[in-house]
């Protein structure tokens, strides 16, 4: 990958992460709890989604949405947009 793709690319996952804090620290959870909750077992994980380091798992989605008091659809499509800006496009047409 080139490095402006590169860059663009961590660029999206801060984005992504930056916005999982904000809506963690609005239902008033810790990283920890959100862990435990997930199934995850070191909240370090959390902490490194949240600098856009790690990828939201698939399999939590629906759980981490819960937990955020967000729509799942929410959180899919902007980790998707975040992931697969193609992807997304194609499927919701940019908005």
């Amino acid at each position: 990958m080139a490095k402006k793709d590169e860059f663009i690319q961590e660029a999206r996952h801060r984005i992504i992460g930056g916005w999982l804090k904000e809506r963690r620290e609005a239902a008033r959870l810790t990283q920890k709890q959100i862990a435990d909750a997930m199934g995850i077992e070191y909240y370090t994980f959390v902490a490194a989604m949240e600098a856009g380091r790690a990828r939201v798992p698939q399999e939590k989605y629906e759980i981490y949405a819960k937990l955020l008091k967000v729509p799942a659809i929410d959180l899919v499509k902007r980790v998707l947009r975040a992931e697969d800006p193609y992807a997304f496009k194609v499927i919701f047409g940019g908005n």
